[in-house]
C-alpha cells in the first residue's frame, strides 16, 4: 500500500494520494515536500517508489526490505553519474504490543529522509505512523512544515510507545518477585529472567530509537536548512 501526500512549506496539506508519474514534477517544486508511506508494499510498488521514483542507493533499498533487529543510520551522498539528492537512511525498531508468544517484539520502520521528501516502509499497521498521520491530516499542530520535522515527531511517538510496555513489565517483574517468595521454583524464576530480558531489548531499543532523533537534528543542521525547518529542543 502507498500513501503519499504533499505540503506546502508552511504546513499546510496541498494534496494526497499523488500520482506516481506527479511525483518528480512535485520534488522539483521547492515551496513542497513529500511524505511517501509504504506499509507492506508489493514488490513492484517498493521498485517503483525507492528506485524510479527517488532513485535511492541500491545499498540502502537492501538493507531497506531485509529486515534486521539492528539500528541503522547512514548518510548517502550522490557520485557523479548518480540521480539521487543527499539522504539520511535510518532503521529504527517500534514496539509491537500483540505480545505473541506472550512477549514484547519490536518491528522495523524505515526512513529515507532528504531535503524536500520523507519516504517511510514497514511491514503492517505502524502506530506512530497512524497517529503522526492523524495529527497531520487534522492539522491541529504545525508539524508538517517540513520533512524533518516530521521524521521527528515519527520517532519521538516510536519512543513515547516504549514507555507503557516497558511500565507494565516492570509491574509482572514485581508481582512475580512477590510470588517467588512464597512459592519458589524455577517456573516462577524463568519467567523474571524472561521478562528482565525483555526490557534490557526494549530499552535497547528505545535508546537507539532516542539517540535517531538527535541525528535527524544534527544532519538537518549540517545541511543548512530554511529558518522554518529548524528544530530545538521545545520548539516541536
Amino acid at each position: 500500500m502507498i500513501r503519499s501526500y504533499a505540503f506546502t512549506n508552511q504546513g499546510r496539506l496541498y494534496g494526497r494520494d499523488i500520482e506516481l508519474f506527479l511525483m518528480p514534477t512535485l520534488l522539483a517544486d521547492t515551496n513542497l515536500f513529500l511524505w511517501v508511506d509504504l506499509e507492506s508494499p508489493t514488490e513492484q510498488e517498493t521498485i517503483t517508489i525507492l528506485e524510479k521514483v527517488f532513485h535511492f542507493h541500491p545499498v540502502s533499498i537492501t538493507d531497506c526490505i531485509t529486515e534486521s533487529e539492528s539500528p541503522k543510520v547512514e548518510e548517502y551522498i550522490p557520485r557523479e553519474g548518480e540521480l539521487f539528492s543527499p539522504y539520511l537512511f535510518m532503521v529504527i525498531h517500534e514496539v509491537d504490543y500483540s505480545r505473541q508468544d506472550g512477549v514484547f517484539a519490536t518491528n522495523e520502520l524505515n526512513f529515507f529522509l532528504g531535503r524536500n521528501f520523507l519516504v517511510t516502509y514497514h511491514r503492517g499497521p505502524n502506530r506512530s505512523v497512524q497517529a503522526v498521520e492523524g495529527r497531520v491530516l487534522k492539522g491541529t499542530t504545525p508539524i508538517a512544515r517540513a520533512p524533518d520535522r516530521l521524521a521527528y515527531h515519527l520517532i519521538d511517538s516510536v519512543v513515547d510507545n516504549y514507555k507503557p510496555a516497558l511500565e507494565e513489565l516492570s509491574l509482572e517483574v514485581a508481582e512475580l518477585e512477590e510470588e517467588v517468595l512464597e512459592n519458589p521454583g524455577p517456573i516462577i524464576l524463568n519467567r523474571i529472567l524472561q521478562i528482565k530480558r525483555e526490557v534490557m531489548h526494549l530499552t535497547k531499543n528505545n535508546w537507539a530509537t532516542a539517540r535517531g532523533s538527535s541525528t535527524v537534528c544534527t544532519w538537518r543542521i549540517q545541511n543548512d536548512p530554511p529558518p522554518s525547518s529548524a528544530i530545538l529542543p521545545g520548539s516541536v
